[in-house]
């Protein structure tokens, strides 16, 4: 039970660390895209090693894509959560007298 209790409450944590991890896996894959040669190697498949990285790149780029996406759900769900529990609060405090 502790060690759940510890892995969620350590996710913004880990989704930052992440998102750093899949930057510079991106920053990486474009530099290697860059100086790949066009041309397929033998046995390759008919596909050059330049394409393989770009499309290694275009992966990392939708993964990083739909981790942003989910922290900012998650963060509009977190505000919303808190708002409901303010409400509830003001809900329950008598109305004040003027």
């Amino acid at each position: 039970m502790a060690s759940s209790v510890w892995i969620a409450t350590d996710i913004p944590k880990i989704r930052d660390e992440m998102i750093d991890r899949l930057v510079k896996a991106i920053v990486e894959a474009n530099q290697l895209a860059k100086e790949a040669p066009t041309k397929p190697e033998r046995g390759g498949g008919g596909v050059g090693p330049k394409a393989h990285w770009y499309r290694l790149f275009g992966y990392l780029i939708q993964v990083l894509d739909s981790l942003c996406s989910n922290v900012e759900i998650s963060q509009v769900n977190e505000r919303l959560l808190h708002i409901e529990k303010e409400l509830r609060v003001a809900k329950a405090k008598p109305p004040q007298t003027r």
